[in-house]
């Protein structure tokens, strides 16, 4: 009878153990069959047992193997950049329309701008019992939303582009509004500022989709904003208790 393979490491036989040869030294068979028996169980222990998973050890990544086919062109690319001195640190390797990202980032720049006034009159005006520590919020909202606009508006100019900081021109290119609340209605205020940072959470959130690894440098810029304008919104809604 043929055991099933995983009762065999349980059940299998001791091996067959040969007897001395004329003159041989007594103990000689006994001692090699003990070695014998001890290799045996060795190998089936070793064995996987039956349904176990043996690991692959060919790297892989997304189920695919990993293959490193990585070359660099570097004749290519010192021509490159001998030939097109002219564009600075735009290079061949942005492979988005400079033209629309430019106007995306001075949309950005708008907005910042837009959101820092917004956040320093809020600032100076706001009265209340609960004045300082809104004010005070405000405050250091609209020193990081200038922030945020000076470093997209250096972005634009390492692309080759113009900032555009027209303030009249500011209301129309920003993704928010400037919304005038009663000083007295702090409630109002935390409200409209959150629903400001909510929209250019969404904004810049598409944004970073559209560049995507075409350009790393821009992306990065974008993406540390919007982190920062979602700190924002969270120290917003602590402030309302939402």
């Amino acid at each position: 009878m043929v055991l099933p393979q995983h009762l065999q490491r349980i059940h299998r036989p001791p091996p067959r153990c040969r007897r001395n040869a004329p003159g041989e030294y007594p103990g000689t068979a006994r001692a090699n069959c003990e070695h014998v028996g001890a290799h045996a169980a060795a190998t089936v222990s070793s064995a996987p047992r039956r349904g176990t998973r043996v690991p692959d050890p060919t790297p892989r990544m997304g189920g695919t193997a990993m293959t490193d086919t990585f070359e660099l062109d570097i004749s290519r690319i010192r021509d490159e950049a001998r030939k097109r001195i002219d564009a600075g640190a735009v290079t061949s390797g942005n492979e988005l329309d400079i033209d629309r990202l430019i106007d995306l980032l001075n949309q950005v720049v708008a907005t910042e701008i837009v959101c820092h006034l917004r956040y320093s009159q809020n600032a100076i005006v706001a009265s209340g019992i609960d004045r300082a520590q809104v004010a005070s919020e405000f405050a250091e909202h609209a020193t990081e939303e200038l922030q945020h606009g000076q470093r997209a508006a250096e972005r634009i100019n390492q692309l080759g582009g113009t900032p555009d900081m027209n303030p009249a021109t500011l209301a129309e290119r920003s993704h928010t509004d400037y919304v005038a609340t009663d000083p007295t209605d702090l409630e109002q205020m935390l409200r409209e500022n959150l629903v400001a940072e909510r929209i250019v959470i969404t904004t810049y959130q598409e944004i970073v989709r559209w560049i995507g690894d075409a350009d790393p440098t821009t992306r990065r810029v974008m993406e540390s904003i919007l982190e920062e304008e979602e700190e924002h919104a969270d120290d917003l809604s602590d402030l309302l208790g939402l």
